[in-house]
């Protein structure tokens, strides 16, 4: 005997029936996040006409943190990407020639160039094993036109700003976690030496 009035068979309402779930798709939920500006859009662009189109694809979508990554070519834009408010990471940083079709960038001068526009910027070694060459690529930057005190931030706060993690690290302060390094001249000169290196509130290395 069928139920009748839309009921169960033991005079319940019948249940209602619910479409099953979507698949889960975690690119969309990142690019969710991209535009609520939980996370930024990082773009690896080198040319100026290249950095351009990032900078209208964040304008056009309304994209609220854009990272351009290896900016090789920002230094003629650098006043655009101020306005718009993207960041820029920058590697090899070095007082080398990139080869190819990059020969006419100066890398060692775009950091300056960024400063001067009040470009936020982090320097960045862009591979591990190059990670021991980072004072180096700051003192290059500093050799161009760099303002020594922002070649240290673009090493230490500014990366922490731009990762989303200056709450925790990134500099000297209360709450933060942080190594210390003493060295015996300003860290960016050739012949500065490492003294003292403190992690966690502990000697890690101490010249005898």
């Amino acid at each position: 005997q069928k139920p009748e009035g839309g009921k169960d068979g033991d005079g319940a309402p019948k249940r209602p029936t619910w479409p099953k779930a979507p698949p889960e798709d975690l690119q969309k939920e990142a690019l969710l996040k991209v535009l609520d500006g939980e996370l930024p859009l990082r773009v690896e662009a080198h040319r100026a006409d290249e950095l351009l189109a990032a900078l209208r694809l964040m304008r056009e979508r309304e994209v609220p943190l854009l990272v351009l990554e290896q900016a090789y070519g920002a230094a003629g834009i650098a006043e655009r990407i101020a306005e718009q408010g993207a960041t820029v990471v920058l590697t090899d940083v070095l007082p080398h020639s990139l080869g190819g079709v990059y020969e006419h960038f100066d890398p060692c001068a775009v950091p300056a160039a960024l400063a001067r526009a009040g470009v936020p910027f982090a320097i960045a070694s862009g591979r591990v094993r190059y990670a021991p060459l980072l004072p180096l690529m700051a003192a290059a930057a500093v050799g161009a036109g760099l303002d020594e005190s922002a070649a240290l931030r673009a090493l230490t706060l500014t990366p922490a700003e731009i990762l989303g993690i200056a709450k925790d690290t990134g500099s000297l302060a209360s709450g933060k976690y942080a190594d210390v390094l003493v060295t015996d001249a300003p860290l960016l000169r050739s012949d500065s030496r490492v003294l003292l290196v403190l992690a966690k509130g502990r000697p890690e290395f101490e010249v005898q």
